[in-house]
């Protein structure tokens, strides 16, 4: 089980999208350039989620942020890619809308993080005059920019709630290790033993969101109603 686990194709592809959604809080930090909204040809509203009509603009413009951030990591995302980058963006709206109704991010709680972002900061210290000249940069107003950032928590908190709950004791470690290294021996599992977990329980958290998010997906019950030609990022 746990070998799969560790090198099955496809959770190695889950695991490429849940490193992206728990890296939420830089998303919308250092995001190069911050996309407005721009409508798509062909009528008002993207889709159906959790009985809410999805305007064509939102949708645009979550896709072209989502898009730009992979092209960040991987390079040139190419078009056979396009189906499943939409379905990536339908999963950042879905987690949005729950994230707004179940979590709740305070204004002490959004102060601090922000006061402790590196890049706002000099020696140490938050700069005020950083942290505007950096929002100014974005072409967004403060409040904008916060909304967003809040948002990106809540969606931070959803998505480590869901996986808080998967542990792996000693015992299952250890037996993970030996399906995964039957030839090694105790000095082996003890020099890897640590990093070996992180791995291990990270594959499982991410079995876990999966199965989560699945879930979600039934609750929202999503109504594309977007074309299937590929979908352009907004320039």
């Amino acid at each position: 089980m746990f070998k799969k686990l560790l090198h099955s194709k496809s959770v190695q592809r889950r695991a490429a999208w849940i490193l992206i959604i728990m890296l939420v809080p830089p998303f919308i930090l250092f995001f190069n350039t911050w996309m407005g909204g721009t409508a798509l040809t062909g009528g008002e509203t993207a889709g159906v989620v959790f009985g809410r009509h999805v305007p064509l603009s939102e949708f645009q413009e979550e896709y072209a942020r989502l898009r730009q951030r992979l092209e960040d990591e991987v390079g040139p995302v190419p078009e056979v890619l396009e189906p499943w980058l939409r379905d990536q963006t339908w999963d950042r709206l879905i987690l949005q809308a729950e994230a707004k109704r179940r979590e709740k991010v305070s204004d002490q709680e959004l102060a601090e993080f922000i006061r402790n972002q590196p890049a706002f900061q000099r020696d140490g210290r938050f700069m005020p005059e950083i942290y505007h000249q950096f929002i100014a940069s974005r072409g967004m107003t403060p409040a904008r920019f916060e909304t967003r950032l809040r948002n990106e928590l809540r969606i931070t908190k959803l998505v480590n709630s869901a996986t808080a709950s998967v542990q792996m004791s000693d015992e299952e470690l250890r037996r993970a290790w030996e399906e995964d290294r039957p030839a090694s021996d105790d000095a082996e599992f003890a020099h890897e033993k640590e990093a070996f977990r992180t791995a291990a329980l990270g594959g499982k958290q991410q079995l876990r969101f999966h199965e989560w998010l699945t879930q979600l997906r039934e609750r929202a019950h999503l109504k594309n109603l977007l074309p299937p030609a590929p979908l352009s990022a907004a320039p």
